[in-house]
């Protein structure tokens, strides 16, 4: 028997092997640290991302609580100082994730105007001292009130008949002066049913609308042969336009507390033959505000508004035969005067406008407003043949106008009906209303009745609409 002897490995290759186990392991050390290394930025990123989303959120935060603060004149001391029209806040106490902290730095511009600036600089520092920074900027401006030519919050809108509705804008001239533009919508926010099935909101008939329609239910609108939609792209071939019919589960009609003055003047208004009363001053800037019971106007009776009056009507309104309420031009010839205007509240009763109506001698909508946001009040019924240019809003209540009127502005109520079987209405929408700068802003210090009437229901007692911000720009950091 033989025995194999066993070979060793010769001393210069050993150290060759070592080396090369060294390398390896050392390839396999750089990979480990440098997949460490990348695992750690990877996660620095991350959170430099996460902090840096919330640093958006803490100034969207910021813009939020300087909204809220202009809109209920909350500028408590411990959060703000105020100066010269202008004030600044801070927001700290903020904790995120990993040990950072955020705070917030608020900057309003004419807080006290109807056009304020926004600016919101949020700060979040991460625990080794690093500051992320991000900046928000807005805008602010009248919340537009009357953005709809009918709009009807509880029930249908109904045209027992035909009738036209369009729009134009009264700071560019009179109605007739303009070609009748396509932005009148009508809304109804009533969603009815019938034997479960989804039922329309707006009923049209025969009549003409040149904008849209909008409903909740799903088929919002009924109409008859005659009857249009249209738009400016709509071929002429077609008369109900598709893409003018719109379903929206919460469709916009802005509703307000109703603002009335603290203390006025009780007086009575009781005319009747060929009898006349004369209310306001036209070289007031401020309306004098008049409070009285059941007002009534008949024969050939006139009141004539010479200035800016707010009149609160406590009991039923009525003008019959061929009285009329009167509101004098703006040129002091007519004896009117640059504020001229009515705001006429119907706190309680009845309101039957006929005869004579009102004659709003200025032709802009916005220097006339009727309204009554009150629950319990009675039947309330326009039928008068005068041009009406102005604003209705009683969006607690149904309003019926009979015959053919014409009206010059906005119509909003619980429920809005043209009746009668020869009824022709003209609805004239005035897309100025929109404006978050009225016409009557040009006279300083005096808030036209569009802006006296209203209050949002988190402003307590003041009279000034909310303010709402527009397009809202992040700064980029210098």
């Amino acid at each position: 028997m033989s025995l194999r002897r066993s070979q060793s490995i010769p001393k210069s290759e050993r150290g060759a092997a070592m080396l090369a186990a060294l390398c390896l392991a050392m390839v396999f050390a750089l990979c480990l640290s440098s997949y460490i290394a990348l695992c750690y930025t990877s996660l620095r990123m991350s959170t430099r991302n996460l902090m840096s989303s919330h640093s958006i959120e803490l100034a969207e935060a910021g813009l939020e609580q300087a909204l809220y603060a202009v809109n209920n004149n909350d500028w408590n001391p411990a959060l703000w100082t105020t100066a010269a029209g202008n004030a600044t806040g801070t927001l700290t106490g903020f904790t995120f994730e990993n040990g950072a902290t955020g705070s917030i730095a608020l900057s309003v511009i004419g807080y006290n105007t109807n056009s304020p600036s926004f600016t919101s600089e949020a700060y979040v520092t991460l625990p080794d001292g690093t500051v992320l920074k991000r900046e928000l900027q807005t805008t602010g401006s009248i919340s537009t009130t009357f953005v709809n030519a009918l709009g009807a919050t509880l029930g249908p809108v109904t045209f027992q008949a035909g009738g036209t509705v369009d729009s134009y804008d009264s700071s560019l001239g009179t109605y007739l002066s303009q070609t009748p533009g396509f932005s009148a919508i009508l809304l109804s926010e009533s969603a009815p049913t019938s034997y479960g099935q989804p039922q329309p909101s707006i009923l049209l008939n025969t009549a003409n609308v040149k904008g849209y329609v909008i409903g909740e239910s799903s088929s919002p609108v009924s109409y008859s042969s005659g009857a249009e939609i249209i738009g400016p792209s709509t071929p002429s071939s077609e008369t109900i336009d598709p893409t003018r019919i719109l379903t929206q589960s919460q469709p916009n009609q802005p509703q307000y507390l109703e603002n009335l003055p603290v203390s006025a003047t009780p007086i009575s208004i009781n005319l009747s033959g060929s009898q006349t009363m004369t209310l306001g001053s036209p070289t007031a800037t401020y309306p004098t505000p008049y409070s009285v019971g059941s007002t009534t106007l008949s024969n050939s009776a006139v009141l004539s508004i010479k200035g800016p009056v707010i009149l609160v009507v406590n009991g039923n309104l009525s003008i019959s035969g061929n009285a009329q309420i009167m509101i004098a031009t703006t040129n002091p010839t007519s004896g009117g005067g640059p504020n001229v205007s009515l705001e006429m509240h119907v706190a309680g009763g009845s309101m039957n406008i006929d005869g004579g109506g009102i004659v709003n001698s200025t032709l802009s909508p916005e220097r006339l407003l009727i309204m009554g946001t009150g629950s319990s009040l009675g039947a309330l019924e326009v039928g008068t043949t005068t041009p009406f240019y102005g604003v209705m809003d009683f969006p607690s209540n149904s309003l019926t106008l009979s015959g053919s009127p014409q009206i010059y502005g906005s119509i909003v109520a619980g429920s809005i009906t043209f009746a009668g079987d020869q009824s022709s209405p003209s609805i004239h929408y005035d897309v100025h209303l929109q404006s978050a700068a009225p016409l009557l802003s040009s006279s300083p210090g005096f808030s036209g009745p569009v802006f006296n009437a209203f209050r949002s229901s988190s402003q307590g007692t003041t009279g000034t609409l909310p303010v709402t911000i527009g397009n809202v720009v992040e700064v980029a950091a210098p």
